[in-house]
């Protein structure tokens, strides 16, 4: 069977360039206007996007996966403490709960 080649399949890659950390020089208006159309066409057709050139070590990005990947096997009820604030725009939400 062929792969499935859809859009939907397909995770958009935005390169952040000059953006990312560690960088030293002035970032100019096309850079930031080329990376914030593609981030929006990202998440506005797909939902997420895969990021590279972001400046984070691997170390860090190891740590952050290893916590995320904690967290999400916690009981539903120990998830359910940190639930979405809309006022903060931050929290978790539950399997099949967004609108």
């Amino acid at each position: 069977m062929a792969p499935d080649t859809s859009l939907s399949n397909k995770i958009p890659v935005v390169e952040l360039g000059q953006l990312g950390l560690g960088w030293n020089t002035e970032t100019s208006q096309e850079e930031w206007q080329r990376v914030a159309r593609q981030l929006y066409e990202a998440f506005t057709d797909i939902g997420c996007a895969y990021l590279t050139n972001h400046g984070v070590p691997e170390d860090q990005q190891k740590e952050l996966y290893e916590a995320a990947t904690g967290f999400f096997k916690l009981p539903q009820d120990k998830k359910e403490l940190f639930k979405f604030d809309i006022n903060e725009f931050t929290g978790y939400i539950s399997v099949d709960t967004e609108k």
